[in-house]
């Protein structure tokens, strides 16, 4: 009887500490799932070759309550993607940072309504001529040393076309051949002393 009474003791310690267990990873994993809205706004959309142009982002909170939201950041939170006309993706050539869990710091609250922005340039990107789509994409997860209940998915922005043309060099070639080309302005005779050899000893000059 008392063996019986040990082992229902025990097993109800067990059960205990599982359900204990399972409170802390629910805390921890609490997520909050307001509406959020990504928008990407470049401020042209027809550049020359190598012009860059710059992007601005921005997150807003769309929902009825309060939401902790991971600050914009690049390759952190964010990511801007250029897709040629042909499906391709434009390499990222700016690198890939490394970095360590995000703590409570890397979280910002939005009130309904209010937004976070950030701007950032296309010089990571090399652009030939030709039609590209633009967008970026806004994400956070989990498994960071963040203590606070956050956003967590991922949502992306609107489409926007983006064309570059080649750079005009023939314009530039034509201007520069006008110019070598160009006739040397006359003087008049009355103004400019002028020489006659009349033999290898003498010089005279006519004023």
């Amino acid at each position: 009887m008392k063996l019986n009474k040990r082992v229902s003791l025990i097993s109800s310690v067990f059960f205990f500490l599982i359900l204990c267990s399972g409170c802390l990873d629910v805390k921890n994993s609490e997520t909050q799932a307001e509406e959020l809205d990504f928008t990407l706004v470049p401020d042209r959309t027809r550049v020359t070759e190598g012009e860059p142009f710059n992007i601005e982002l921005t997150l807003t909170n769309a929902g009825n309550t309060n939401v902790n939201v991971w600050k914009l950041m690049e390759q952190i939170s964010y990511d801007i993607t250029f897709v040629s006309s042909n499906g391709s993706y434009v390499p990222y050539e700016c690198g890939v940072i490394q970095r360590e869990l995000l703590m409570d710091d890397a979280l910002v609250e939005l009130q309904p309504g209010e937004s976070l922005k950030i701007n950032q340039d296309s010089n990571c990107w090399t652009l030939p001529p030709g039609e590209y789509t633009l967008f970026a994409e806004y994400y956070t997860s989990g498994g960071e040393d963040i203590t606070k209940p956050y956003w967590i998915g991922q949502i992306s922005s609107n489409n926007v076309s983006i064309f570059v043309k080649a750079e005009n060099k023939s314009s530039l070639s034509k201007s520069d051949a006008s110019t070598g080309s160009r006739p040397l302005e006359e003087s008049s005779a009355s103004d400019v002393p002028m020489t006659i050899s009349v033999s290898s000893e003498a010089v005279i000059e006519i004023q």
